[in-house]
């Protein structure tokens, strides 16, 4: 994304941080589950990584698809 044009990078942020946001999360999570080794954080943990850590895989692809769709219609399409 470094490499993007300004406003491709501008259209990828808020994926980035929602996947950034997923990842980071499960990974305290986890964290938190080993050290405590509490059942009720570890189904937490378990809970986050199988069923909202997938996510991340989507949201990273839509980080990365730049800004053309955002302009592929303009106002009198919309409007008709």
């Amino acid at each position: 994304m470094v490499a993007a044009a300004p406003n491709d990078r501008f259209a990828g942020s808020t994926p980035f941080l929602r996947a950034f946001a997923l990842v980071l999360g499960g990974h305290y999570l986890l964290r938190g589950a080993m050290v405590s080794g509490e059942p009720d954080r570890i189904a937490l943990a378990r809970f986050h990584i199988r069923q909202l850590m997938p996510a991340a895989v989507g949201l990273c692809a839509a980080a990365t698809e730049g800004a053309a769709p955002l302009y592929a219609m303009d106002a009198e399409q919309l409007a008709s």
